[in-house]
């Protein structure tokens, strides 16, 4: 990786009762890149994102930020790093703008000027003198990774920033973090267990499982480390008549996904099909010539599980 060495993550190990949650951690952190950290709910994420927080001390490991080592330079490390772990904090009956005037005057040295490019950065212009209630989910957002970087940190730590928000609400954000990467130089950590938005947002993907760090991979590895075949969510009139096409042509169904429950799926009319992308257009028009109108046809990706499988082979490593 070019540019320098921003976060140093070397040997993390954290139990918290009985259990294990951590073991072994070891990873690095560039200036200017958008880093993934992709694991299922319960992997280790957030606990790891609390130690390099100073949230949580480690029973055992390093952590240098800039340089600097959390456990004997801990102020001049922390104000190395802007972050969001779970939603930001903010004053709900205060516009935006003086949600971030007061966390400016908090950090100190933040000027008007600097306060004003990072709205243009964020793009609140238009909507950042209205109170925060008035603001959408994604807004919040917006404005929450406005106040994280005000200070020009270097370190930008993301913990599942895309929870609860909107297809559009996770373009914009994605936009933004790529901006700030480019524009400001800013490393971005993330962190998150939606596979899709890895293989889109980061350039480079940390996997963690049960707290073992299973190894690193580009996006472009990413999106390859399942083969070809890809799931495709569609939504159709009629989902039985779609099922039974679909099986015809000898498709993989998946179960449990878009449908979430069968409640979901006689109501919506959502199935979930794995298949190769060569066979698209032939099973579109096998659906539209049996009978059954497409009304949008999304592609998913590989499942979380089925990259794991994939790419340890049921346990092991990444070679």
């Amino acid at each position: 990786m070019g540019g320098a060495k921003i976060l140093e993550v070397k040997g993390l190990n954290k139990t918290l009762g009985r259990r294990h949650i951590v073991k072994d951690a070891s990873f690095d952190v560039y200036e200017g890149e958008i880093f993934g950290f992709l694991g299922p709910n319960g992997a280790g994420k957030t606990t790891t994102i609390k130690m390099i927080l100073g949230f949580l001390f480690p029973d055992s490991g390093e952590i240098r930020i800039c340089g600097r080592d959390l456990r004997t330079e801990y102020e001049a490390a922390m104000a190395c790093v802007g972050g969001i772990v779970e939603n930001p904090d903010m004053f709900r009956d205060f516009s935006g703008l003086d949600n971030l005037k007061m966390y400016a005057a908090l950090h100190g040295g933040i000027s008007g000027e600097r306060i004003n490019e990072i709205v243009r950065l964020v793009g609140l212009e238009k909507r950042i003198r209205d109170k925060v209630r008035k603001y959408s989910l994604g807004m919040k957002q917006r404005l929450g990774v406005a106040q994280s970087i005000l200070h020009r940190p270097k370190l930008l730590i993301l913990d599942e920033p895309t929870n609860g928000l909107d297809p559009g609400g996770i373009r914009e954000l994605r936009l933004l973090l790529r901006r700030m990467a480019a524009e400001e130089g800013t490393a971005v950590f993330v962190s998150s267990h939606l596979l899709s938005e890895m293989e889109q947002t980061c350039d480079r993907v940390c996997i963690i499982d049960n707290g073992v760090i299973k190894g690193e991979l580009t996006a472009e590895e990413l999106k390859s480390a399942g083969g070809t075949a890809r799931e495709y969510e569609y939504s159709v009139t009629d989902a039985a008549r779609a099922a039974e096409i679909l099986q015809n042509l000898g498709l993989e169904l998946v179960p449990n996904g878009s449908n979430d429950g069968e409640a979901r799926g006689q109501q919506e009319d959502v199935l979930r099909v794995r298949m190769d992308k060569a066979r698209l257009a032939e099973v579109n028009s096998a659906l539209i010539s049996g009978g059954v109108n497409i009304l949008t046809v999304a592609e998913t990706g590989h499942s979380l599980e089925e990259l794991f499988m994939a790419l340890t082979e049921g346990g092991g490593s990444i070679e």
